[in-house]
């Protein structure tokens, strides 16, 4: 199929932010970890590294990867064994997943926010 190239991005680049957010959910899970300075360091670092990471990944490049997506199906409605019902389903699963990404990424936002101003950010995922 002609969206194959993006699979991936999605399957597996998008993905990547969820590494360090593991360890900052085991950090949640287990606040026992965090009583070493140096585990504690790791937490801090892996919830910067989520964001950061998260916010290029799914907030600017996810975007771009959707629009050539789009762009692709828009190019594609030219061959004749084109088949609309596929295209109208991967372009609304595609628009809908991209107002999550943007969605949670003001929630990321706020949450770095909330971290570099010296508060607690675990809400902020």
């Amino acid at each position: 199929g002609s969206l194959m190239p993006y699979a991936p991005f999605f399957c597996g680049v998008a993905e990547i932010s969820s590494v360090p957010l593991s360890v900052f959910d085991l950090f949640k899970q287990c606040p026992e970890l965090g009583r070493t300075k140096l585990l504690a360091s790791i937490n801090e670092v892996c919830k910067v590294a989520f964001a950061v990471i998260f916010l290029v990944v799914r907030g600017v490049w996810w975007p771009t990867v959707i629009y050539r997506m789009l762009s692709d199906i828009y190019i594609a409605q030219a061959d004749p064994r084109f088949w609309m019902p596929a295209a109208a389903f991967h372009s609304v699963v595609a628009i809908g997943l991209t107002a999550l990404q943007l969605f949670w990424g003001s929630k990321v936002v706020a949450g770095l926010v909330k971290l570099i101003r010296g508060g607690k950010s675990g809400k902020g995922r």
